[in-house]
């Protein structure tokens, strides 16, 4: 099960380097004129944190057999992918 798992996140892996490269450019395409640039910096390592830590939670519910494996290794790629686009278009919509 554990090799699956693997398996289909390597699978999920270059959906998940575009996801948290989407969410990169939802803290950096502020204007630097408006402030709070130290609030965005915290921002976005809260995020990449919260991100790390329900990746390695829906992991192991996976490799528990909690969640389908394939569930479990695309889920953490697809939700990134969805939570940037989302933050993205509302950014630059304004």
């Amino acid at each position: 099960m554990r090799h699956r798992l693997h398996y289909y996140s390597l699978m999920a892996m270059p959906a998940l380097f575009a996801g948290m490269l989407l969410l990169a450019a939802v803290f950096t395409l502020r204007q630097p004129r408006r402030g709070r640039t130290g609030m965005l910096v915290v921002a976005g390592v809260a995020s990449g944190f919260l991100f790390y830590f329900v990746t390695n939670l829906i992991y192991a519910m996976g490799g528990a057999g909690t969640l389908p494996v394939v569930l479990a290794a695309w889920a953490p790629s697809l939700i990134v992918l969805m939570v940037a686009s989302a933050a993205l278009l509302h950014l630059e919509d304004g």
